[in-house]
């Protein structure tokens, strides 16, 4: 009888992900924003636009995310900067920028609030837990240098148990990159991935293709 395989489940560890250039990008893109719109007088050096930021993070909220009923008070100012998806719904005529507020649905409230974390700091700490919701709002978003960061985390952490979820979550956010690196690791490790429940995530297709990947490898078929 053949030895039964016993699967262990490998242990992610969190990883905080540090954008090094975001702070200059935020200072960089209000003051920008404060020249388009003629504001008069000499404009305060770096530490004192921190001290300014860091007041208004306090005090002047102008826009809320409702999600799923729960509201995250928000400056737009920050989502302009951070992400083109917001900047376009301002810089256009669109309802939610006269009312100030936008509801979000089918998206996790508490990936949003990492979101929204970054977006002030720089700053996101990526866990086997998290990194798909994160991926989902950061590609909504369209907050490129967090959707990259998640693939290359989801790319480092890559096995047995994961592997099938992280081969739909690159087909859902078209990763091609963590597309063809899955792809080669269930390919790699079919033989044993068989039996796994994960399998059932691909699709009828998707299983055939590689089964008969597995058998032109074996016979050498081109």
């Amino acid at each position: 009888m053949a030895a039964k395989i016993v699967d262990q489940v490998e242990r992610i560890s969190p990883k905080k992900c540090k954008n090094s250039d975001y702070g200059n990008t935020y200072l960089d893109g209000l003051t920008k924003m404060r020249i388009n719109q003629k504001v008069s007088g000499r404009l305060p050096n770096h530490h004192s636009l921190k001290l300014t930021l860091h007041h208004s993070v306090l005090q002047l909220f102008d826009f809320s995310l409702d999600v799923d009923g729960e509201v995250i008070h928000v400056h737009k100012l920050a989502l302009a900067i951070a992400s083109d998806y917001f900047a376009a719904m301002f810089e256009a005529d669109m309802k939610e920028r006269k009312e100030g507020t936008v509801k979000l649905q089918d998206v996790d409230v508490v990936a949003v609030k990492a979101l929204i974390d970054y977006i002030y700091s720089g700053i996101i700490t990526l866990t086997e837990e998290n990194v798909g919701e994160v991926l989902s709002v950061s590609d909504i978003f369209q907050i490129v240098w967090l959707k990259e960061e998640c693939i290359q985390f989801l790319k480092n952490n890559l096995n047995r148990s994961n592997c099938f979820r992280v081969r739909k979550l690159a087909d859902m956010h078209s990763c091609k990159d963590l597309q063809d690196v899955s792809n080669k690791y269930i390919f790699d490790n079919f033989d044993e991935l068989i039996a796994e429940e994960g399998l059932l995530l691909l699709s009828f297709e998707e299983v055939f293709k590689e089964l008969n990947h597995k058998s032109c490898s074996t016979s050498e078929c081109n």
